[in-house]
């Protein structure tokens, strides 16, 4: 799907589907957060959360296809991609994630 949303036009309509349900879910998660004192302020939420679920796609993509060393795979990519969100949207490590 990664490769070939672009090129076929009800792949896209579905991958844009799903990635804009998990961008809107994650946005929530952020609005609700902040409300609650444990996220810090920051960007928009709408805007933070595509960036972040967009940008995830694209790492997995990269993943995928094997052009980087080290973006290698699931394991690989745990790490890195939790210590991002946990830092952008809380402000602190993993280890003092909630």
């Amino acid at each position: 799907a990664t490769e070939e949303w672009p090129a076929v036009p009800e792949l896209r309509r579905i991958w844009f589907r799903m990635l804009d349900a998990l961008t809107e879910r994650l946005a929530d998660s952020i609005r609700r957060d902040r409300a609650a004192g444990l996220a810090r302020p920051g960007a928009d939420p709408d805007a933070l959360a595509a960036s972040l679920i967009w940008g995830t796609e694209r790492v997995f993509h990269i993943a995928m296809v094997g052009r980087h060393p080290t973006l290698t795979g699931q394991e690989a990519l745990l790490e890195p991609l939790l210590q991002l969100y946990v830092w952008t949207i809380y402000g602190r490590s993993t280890a003092a994630a909630p």
